[in-house]
């Protein structure tokens, strides 16, 4: 099995936008919370809501005879792009310094 990964999808066009390994990451968003993503190529950057979590384990190989063991291998964080009007003062102090 891989690496566990920490992927963050776009709830509205159901693309993934980042991921990270799970190992490095030091938090897991949760719903309705704000995060703020990079992007390639400049598309995929920005503020995002998170709508839900998603964690999904698969099986591993059962060592004795009892409930399978589980392995988590994603969790996936939908987001959607929040609108201008929501963003927060950081985000826009953000794009600003970006632009200069």
């Amino acid at each position: 099995m891989n690496s566990p990964i920490l992927g963050f999808v776009d709830a509205d066009l159901e693309v993934l936008l980042n991921s990270y390994p799970l190992s490095e990451t030091r938090f897991i968003p949760r719903t309705g919370e704000i995060v703020l993503l990079p992007g390639e190529k400049g598309s995929g950057a920005g503020s995002y809501d998170v709508v839900s979590v998603q964690y999904e384990f698969l099986a591993e190989a059962a060592v004795v005879d009892s409930p399978s063991p589980a392995a988590l291998a994603r969790v996936t964080v939908l987001v959607r792009a929040r609108s201008k009007k929501q963003r927060t003062g950081s985000q826009e102090v953000a794009e600003i310094s970006s632009r200069n």
